[in-house]
């Protein structure tokens, strides 16, 4: 057998926490995606994605939001990772609606503008709210924001940032899908699970990193 990759190692140690200490939200972890629908996120995007996040997808293909699940999220603040195809659906969708909002006067211009933008090195984020096609959606909080991954060339390729249906983060959060589950894992081990009483365990508010009503 071959030695575990960091993300591996990390989502991991994440698994092992829900299954202890919050063992519904672990149960609506999805089992991993199939080559197939990973393969489907890289044809869509023309490109390949960076090996994490196929590995993390080849580990579990995000959350299943379900109606009894525990009030909370996985990663900070607020948000859950998308499923493979959940994330490409999205992808469409953002670009879609963009296309909606410039008249045809102005699709020459644009053009222009993404294919500038793309040659720009990953974690260049605009001043204007436009959503370029090398930005992939990989976790959504429910509400039209999450993260996106940016699939530019440059040492941050990969990196994740922050967004809002209003606006986006001005510097990535993490750099990698690795360090993102990394962080979480961390943070996890740092929760007080001593505070937490027998009847209430599986309630903990995970993306609040602390007991129910904390």
């Amino acid at each position: 057998m071959g030695t575990e990759t960091a993300v591996e190692r990390a989502w991991h140690r994440i698994e092992d926490w829900l299954s202890q200490y919050a063992p519904r939200f672990r149960a609506a972890l999805n089992p991993p995606a199939t080559a197939a629908e990973v393969d489907t996120v890289a044809d869509s995007l023309g490109m390949e994605h960076p090996a994490d996040l196929r590995i993390w997808w080849g580990l579990s293909n995000g959350v299943r939001h379900v109606a009894d699940l525990p009030g909370g999220h996985l990663i900070p603040d607020f948000s859950d990772p998308y499923p493979a195809l959940a994330a490409i659906r999205d992808w469409r969708m953002h670009l879609e609606v963009q296309q909606k909002l410039y008249p045809p006067s102005m699709r020459e211009e644009m053009e222009r503008f993404v294919a500038t933008q793309n040659r720009q090195p990953a974690g260049t984020l605009l001043r204007e709210w436009y959503w370029l096609p090398r930005w992939l959606p990989i976790a959504g909080d429910g509400i039209g924001g999450g993260l996106f991954m940016d699939l530019r060339e440059g040492p941050l390729h990969g990196c994740l940032v922050e967004f809002s249906r209003e606006h986006r983060g001005t510097t990535p959060r993490w750099e990698s899908m690795t360090q993102l589950w990394v962080d979480v894992a961390d943070l996890l081990d740092t929760v007080q699970t001593d505070l937490l009483r027998n009847d209430r365990i599986d309630d903990l508010r995970i993306g609040r990193w602390g007991p129910p009503n904390s």
